[in-house]
């Protein structure tokens, strides 16, 4: 649980809960809070991670806030109002995360040179004539 000017530290990470203001969405109603990522004692990102509250349906959903680098993604998640200000701030650090993305680059490379190595056979393969029947 934080509350406004509080910090914790994840993975190298420094997150400063600067606090939550209420947003009113075209359908739903927002709690957005307002986490500053520090790394090596200089702001990185501010992200804003919300829960929103849809009063039509009754239902409550989360927003996650995502910060993606070359080697990891942070996600925050603001939880749930515990006392007077403070919220529960679920953050979660995935290492290589990204690289699922070049993995489906290799796929994609690997299917066009299936591909390329078809039409080039099919190019260089002497065609067969048929010879008439006596």
């Amino acid at each position: 649980m934080l509350g406004p000017g509080e910090t914790t530290a994840i993975a190298g990470y420094t997150l400063r809960f600067d606090g939550v203001t209420a947003e009113k969405g075209p359908n739903y109603d927002a709690a957005r809070a307002t986490i500053t990522v520090l790394a090596d004692g200089r702001t990185i990102a501010v992200m804003r991670p919300e829960k929103r509250i849809y009063p039509a349906e009754g239902q409550d959903t989360v927003e996650t806030a995502i910060r993606t680098t070359i080697v990891s993604d942070l996600y925050l998640a603001l939880g749930d109002e515990r006392d007077k200000g403070r919220w529960v701030v679920r953050a979660y650090v995935n290492p290589l995360a990204p690289l699922i993305w070049l993995g489906a680059l290799v796929m994609g490379l690997g299917g066009f040179a299936a591909l390329w190595s078809r039409v080039r056979v099919a190019r260089t393969s002497p065609v067969a004539v048929a010879e008439p029947a006596e």
